[in-house]
């Protein structure tokens, strides 16, 4: 059986690769003194899942929060990838009830920071 990344067409990016290969990658990258928080990421659908990015641990858990996070997304696959190519209007998909996004707007600026270095 294949892993679901080698079944994508080249420069498409499952949640599976970003969250366990990417952003790992991106938050190693990061200076000291960064801003520090953490966000859980719950997605519905096929290849979805639960992550957490730790900003202040720079690094990336799967499964369900052990304890409390500072920003919650919730979106389905189809959505987060199109986040991930710059292809969704966030405001839009909130205001249709799409996508969820609550929490610390410095740590929700953090991990724009991150999305973009990937």
């Amino acid at each position: 059986m294949h892993h679901p990344s080698l079944l994508r067409k080249p420069g498409e990016i499952d949640p599976a690769t970003f969250f366990g290969d990417m952003c790992p990658r991106a938050l190693a990258l990061r200076g000291a003194g960064a801003p520090g928080g953490r966000a859980a990421f719950f997605l519905s659908g096929e290849g979805g899942g639960t992550w957490v990015i730790d900003l202040s641990a720079n690094k990336v858990e799967a499964g369900v929060p052990r304890r409390a996070t500072d920003v919650v997304c919730v979106m389905d696959v189809a959505d987060f990838e199109e986040l991930l190519r710059g292809r969704l209007d966030t405001a839009a998909a909130m205001e249709a009830g799409e996508v969820e996004i609550a929490g610390e707007r410095d740590v929700l600026l953090a991990l724009s920071d991150v999305f973009a270095s990937t």
